[in-house]
């Protein structure tokens, strides 16, 4: 009985510095960098090794323990708290791509090849500076926004071997091949 009771009160070193890692995990966790998947795991990491310590004496016990369940409850709210406003930024960025899909997508039939190329490339890199999306919302948005600009892209393809087409077809009378042109809607090639 009595190496139990010396046992518990030699715990109490360990309970408290325990107190200190989850006291420290709260400022970690509560910067907007913070790693929430690794803060999650680090408490509960925290949590089992409490749990592994065994007692403390009666006069202590309830002290330390009071204090480590309030400091991972608020360490918990803070987790909570952070994924929820990184899960509503992520919405607003789902919400910024799909402007970006639609503003491609009302392009896509233009024939001045030029400066949708230049406004493609300026919205790719829009793309990028955006953050990241819901999880379940990310292979689609991309897929919609890439399939846009490659179904683009062939058809430009396409347009320019026709228009190659016509002019080895009409040779060199530049009165017919313009006139050609804007017969199929071509302006600038």
């Amino acid at each position: 009985r009595e190496a139990d009771e010396w046992k518990r009160w030699s715990n109490v070193p360990r309970f408290e510095a325990l107190c200190g890692r989850a006291e420290a995990l709260l400022q970690t966790v509560e910067t907007p960098s913070a790693d929430l998947k690794q803060g999650a795991a680090d408490l509960k990491g925290l949590q089992a090794e409490w749990k592994a310590l065994g007692g403390a004496p009666r006069e202590r016990s309830e002290t330390l323990w009071n204090r480590f369940r309030h400091t991972c409850d608020l360490v918990h709210g803070a987790l909570r708290g952070a994924a929820g406003g990184r899960q509503e930024e992520r919405e607003q960025n789902l919400k910024r791509k799909e402007e970006l899909c639609a503003r491609v997508e009302a392009v896509q039939d233009s024939t001045d090849f030029d400066e949708t190329a230049l406004l493609i490339k300026n919205l790719q890199e829009e793309w990028k500076a955006i953050g990241p999306v819901p999880k379940t919302e990310s292979d689609a948005i991309w897929k919609r926004f890439r399939a846009t600009i490659q179904l683009r892209t062939i058809r430009q393809q396409n347009i320019h071997l026709q228009s190659h087409t016509v002019i080895a077809v009409v040779g060199d009378n530049q009165t017919q091949v313009g006139q050609l042109f804007q017969v199929v809607g071509l302006t600038n090639l």
